[in-house]
């Protein structure tokens, strides 16, 4: 092979092998966050709340998704639809079911609870896979 042949060769080797880093780090399902959340208070009562919580993509596409945030006193979950819930102490996780994990890009999905206690309030915010604290 020439020296001019060899040269071209890695040129194109090397930007090759520069779009598969690119594509990769774009596909990548730890870069895959929600960057926005709407938290609605559908109704209340004496002693407990139920809310809405809607998660929305305007990224790229996401295959899964946790949603974490933390009370301000010891408000207890009850009943959940839409997402898996968990409540280690004052600690909350949400976690998508088996049919609505897939959150496509410019997409939006949600879930709601109803919980018993005062506080209707979620922390100044919540994180989304593990992402930035996200105000809503």
């Amino acid at each position: 092979m020439t020296r001019r042949r060899t040269s071209r060769l890695a040129r194109v080797t090397a930007a090759l092998a520069g779009a598969i880093v690119l594509i990769a780090t774009y596909a990548s399902p730890a870069q895959a966050t929600i960057i926005a959340c709407e938290w609605e208070k559908v109704s209340s009562w004496t002693n407990g709340f139920q809310i809405k919580v809607t998660l929305i993509n305007n990224g790229i596409p996401v295959d899964g998704w946790t949603a974490t945030w933390t009370w301000d006193d010891g408000t207890k979950v009850t009943n959940a639809w839409d997402a898996i819930v968990t409540q280690p102490g004052q600690s909350m996780s949400a976690g998508n079911q088996s049919y609505n994990g897939y959150v496509p890009s410019f997409g939006r999905v949600s879930f709601g609870f109803l919980a018993t206690g005062v506080s209707d309030g979620h922390g100044g915010g919540l994180r989304v896979n593990g992402g930035p604290l996200l105000p809503c």
